[in-house]
């Protein structure tokens, strides 16, 4: 067993480091500061309060720095979930109900942390042990320290499964940083497994962090961590204008956002059934799913009486090794590209009309009054006469240039 104040040494170092990191971060103005910083302070506050636990004398001493570390084991796990989510970029799933749910354990732990003495839920019994030159306590844990333990694991991995679907499914940029925040996750959970489960009898979760904390330092300047984050695809699919409607291979649909619902009047309730339910909104919908190539199609449909117009680009999905995994439908609405194309045609159809009328109006009469001044050739001054002709031609030249051209020239 290392010496009492290697063990101090390295909290305080612990602690240190989560305060730099979160000044580091707090300054950076990311959307998950809040959470990091949240993050921070629970760590210094389970490190410190084992430091001063880990140097008192007598029960009660320890047992107060030990009610004060659950400030800070209490906040740990819902911090760190809600980081990892802003983190992957599903800050959607952040909702007030979610934060309310996360707030009900820290709440409800530290009530009964403080209250033990009446119920027994946390401790049972405490007891003071000196193994290896450290006054440590000996816990035998109530049944709600195992139920909170069992939820904090349950949190705490889920955030798992995320940074290694990130690690798994991302670019290299990413797995990097997927990595070492598995790492900064990873080595406090296996402390903490060591203690909970009377492997080791220092309570090894806060020095976890404190190599976490190195590596996240490390990743700081290293994988630009805090510059680069993963783009969630949820996230952007849902904020996009066009609909869009992801099929697998068997053409059944497996995700529509916002826009897709709204655009075919369906709901979210169309996920999981066959491609053939959008025929409701256009019958060949339906016959596009199965294309080997992108396709992309120009449909009608008639809503409120109104004619909109949709262009529909279908997409095969293929994996890393050239497999069919499903199919992508956009729906993009260019009904007011066809309304401006229209609009145009119109005016161009009604400038040909008026440059005909135009050609009518003036040719006619030209003609017939160069058809009277030929014959009045014979008795009159041909001079006089031609240049008559000549000024009436001039007028036709005009007149040509207008209709053609479009421009008022000889």
């Amino acid at each position: 067993m290392l010496p009492v104040d290697f063990y101090l040494i390295t909290l305080l170092a612990a602690s240190f480091i989560s305060v730099v990191l979160a000044i580091y971060v707090w300054h950076s103005k990311l959307s998950f500061r809040y959470s990091f910083a949240i993050l921070m302070a629970a760590i210094v506050c389970w490190a410190i309060g084992y430091a001063f636990e880990l140097g008192s004398d007598g029960i009660d001493a320890k047992m107060f720095w030990v009610k004060i570390q659950y400030f800070g084991i209490v906040s740990v796990p819902p911090a760190w979930f809600m980081l990892v989510l802003q983190y992957a970029g599903r800050e959607r799933w952040i909702t007030k109900r979610v934060i309310a749910i996360l707030c009900i354990d820290p709440v409800v732990t530290i009530s009964l942390v403080w209250t033990n003495e009446w119920h027994k839920l946390i401790w049972k019994s405490a007891a003071i042990i000196e193994k290896g030159g450290l006054s440590l306590i000996n816990f035998e844990y109530g049944i709600w320290a195992y139920l909170r333990s069992g939820y904090a694991y349950i949190l705490i991995l889920f955030t798992v499964a995320i940074l290694l679907h990130i690690f798994l499914n991302s670019y290299r940029i990413y797995r990097r940083q997927a990595a070492v925040l598995l790492l900064f996750s990873l080595i406090p959970l296996a402390g903490n497994a060591l203690y909970i489960f009377k492997i080791s009898s220092v309570d090894l979760t806060p020095f976890g962090f404190l190599a976490g904390g190195i590596f996240l330092l490390w990743s700081f300047s290293k994988f630009r961590l805090l510059d680069i984050k993963p783009l969630a695809m949820a996230t952007l699919i849902e904020s996009m204008q066009d609909g869009v409607v992801a099929l697998d291979r068997n053409c059944r649909i497996v995700e529509m956002n916002p826009a897709a619902c709204r655009i075919m009047g369906m709901d979210e309730e169309m996920v999981g059934k066959h491609v053939d339910v959008l025929k409701r909104f256009h019958v060949d919908l339906p016959k596009m799913c199965g294309v080997e190539n992108e396709t992309m199609k120009e449909i009608e449909v008639e809503k409120g009486g109104d004619i909109l117009y949709y262009e529909i680009k279908i997409s095969p999905l293929k994996d890393r090794y050239g497999n069919l995994i499903g199919y992508l439908f956009v729906i993009h609405d260019i009904t007011q590209r066809k309304e401006a194309i229209k609009k145009v045609e119109e005016a161009l159809e009604k400038e040909r009309e008026f440059k005909l009328k135009t050609a009518h109006y003036f040719f006619n009469p030209l003609c017939i009054a160069k058809g009277y001044l030929e014959l009045l050739k014979r008795d009159c001054k041909r001079e006089e006469i031609d240049r008559i002709i000549k000024a009436i031609e001039r007028v036709e030249n005009v007149v040509k240039n207008i209709v053609t051209k479009g421009k008022i020239e000889e």
